[in-house]
C-alpha cells in the first residue's frame, strides 16, 4: 500500500502522523496545507456565540463591626505592634540604596476588614516613588 521508504500512500504513516492521501505522488506538506484550509473554512462557518443579558441578584451587604469590637481590636493590635512587631522588624536604613526597608508598621480599618500595614521607603535612584504601603495581614 505504501512506497518502500517514503511512507506515502493510502493510509501511509509519515513523521508520526497518520494521513490519507489520494495519490502516490502527494506529499505530507500538501496534506497539511489542505487540512489547514479545511480548518479555516470550518472556523468561518461555525455559529458564533451570542451575548445575552442575564439577571444577577445583588450581593448581600457585608456585616458591620460593632464600635466596641472595633475599639477592642484596635487597642489589642496597637499593643501587638508596639511591643512585638516594631522592635523586631524596624531596622535602621541600610547603607546600600538598592533595597527597600520598613519605616513604619501600623493598623487600620477599611469597611469591615482590619489590616496590619507596613510602610516601606525606596531610596534607590530608580524608585518610582519614595515610599509605599503594603498590607501584610487582614482580619475579618
Amino acid at each position: 500500500m505504501t512506497d518502500a521508504g517514503s511512507g506515502v500512500g493510502l493510509g501511509g504513516k509519515q513523521a508520526g502522523v497518520w494521513c490519507r492521501v489520494n495519490s502516490r505522488d502527494a506529499s505530507l506538506g500538501d496534506f497539511v496545507k489542505d487540512r489547514q484550509d479545511q480548518q479555516q473554512l470550518s472556523d468561518k462557518n461555525m455559529a458564533k456565540l451570542r451575548k445575552t443579558w442575564v439577571y444577577s441578584p445583588p450581593k448581600p451587604h457585608a456585616p458591620t463591626v460593632p464600635a466596641g469590637t472595633k475599639a477592642e481590636a484596635q487597642q489589642k493590635a496597637g499593643q501587638l505592634v508596639e511591643t512585638i512587631l516594631r522592635p523586631q522588624h524596624l531596622k535602621p536604613p541600610p547603607k546600600d540604596d538598592d533595597f527597600n526597608y520598613i519605616v513604619d508598621i501600623y493598623t487600620k480599618w477599611h469597611r469591615h476588614y482590619f489590616y496590619f500595614c507596613a510602610k516601606y521607603c525606596s531610596p534607590g535612584p530608580y524608585a518610582l516613588s519614595p515610599d509605599f504601603e503594603t498590607k501584610f495581614a487582614r482580619l475579618e
